[in-house]
């Protein structure tokens, strides 16, 4: 399989539906882009997904915007971000999370 960019936009993926195609992301070496926006993830869904791609080391780009994420699934990105070295752009725009919470999970990076 040479799949690079899975979008699913708009799918009412749900946290149970991350954790199934996290089991999926652990070990897939082509995918660089990952659209997940406008979905309802949540919290439990953002750590099933930070869990699975701290073992993934191909996916580049990440978007969670408009996925209800509190600063709880953030805490989860950034401990992935602290061992995932080939994310380098998360979109979590629309969420649950003002720069005021971020900003300093960001910074301690």
């Amino acid at each position: 399989n040479n799949l690079a960019h899975l979008g699913l936009w708009k799918t009412n993926l749900d946290a149970e539906g991350a954790l199934a195609l996290s089991k999926g992301l652990i070990n897939n070496t082509t995918l660089t882009k990952l659209d997940l926006w406008s979905n309802q993830i949540c919290d439990e869904g953002t750590e099933a997904l930070s869990r699975a791609l701290m073992q993934n080391t191909t996916l580049a780009y990440l978007s969670l915007s408009a996925n209800g994420i509190t600063t709880v699934g953030v805490d989860s990105l950034v401990q992935l971000l602290r061992v995932n070295k080939s994310l380098v752009d998360i979109d979590l725009h629309d969420n649950a999370v003002g720069s005021q919470a971020l900003v300093p999970r960001i910074q301690r990076l």
